[in-house]
């Protein structure tokens, strides 16, 4: 199984979408900014599950959640919708990471627990609509089989996407 992570166009920003305990905690931009994923809260304490991005096809289908899934929460951390404009506002106001030169960006994704694991994808917006998604050439991947790395937990590995040329 490829779990999927999707881009914004703007790029800047990924969105967890994640069948699994994993989120992005860190994107290393060209331009020295570190940013966050979308819905990603590393200022409240409590268990690092709790920032897990969900999406389920079942959530989907009945219109209970956007393209962006939703955050698990937990403890001191309520549950939310990942709502895609305030998410992209709030990373424009803390700064937004630069794609490089290659069109790659260097990604840190936070595994939890073994069922976190690799492979994964990614996809952006081209239009900014969030309707229609394009892939990403993942040149640096999650070590994991179908999702699972048993030996994965609490550890973040390098995760590197470009866009196609």
């Amino acid at each position: 199984m490829v779990k999927p992570l999707s881009v914004f166009p703007v790029f800047s920003v990924f969105l967890p979408q994640v069948f699994s305990h994993s989120f992005i905690i860190a994107l290393d931009g060209a331009n020295g900014v570190q940013s966050s994923g979308f819905g990603t809260r590393l200022t409240t304490r409590g268990q690092v599950h709790q920032y897990t991005g969900i999406i389920t096809d079942k959530e989907i289908k009945a219109g209970t959640v956007g393209p962006c899934g939703r955050i698990f929460g937990g403890d001191n951390f309520p549950p939310f919708v990942i709502d895609p404009h305030a998410e992209l506002a709030r990373a424009e106001a803390s700064g937004v990471s630069a794609v490089h030169k290659d069109g790659s960006i260097v990604m840190g994704v936070f595994v939890h627990n073994p069922d976190g694991s690799g492979p994964f994808n990614c996809d952006y917006s081209r239009d900014g609509s969030l309707s229609t998604f394009e892939p990403m050439n993942i040149t640096v991947q999650v070590e994991g089989v179908d999702g699972v790395n048993p030996a994965a937990h609490n550890y973040v590995y390098p995760l590197t996407a470009a866009f196609y040329p």
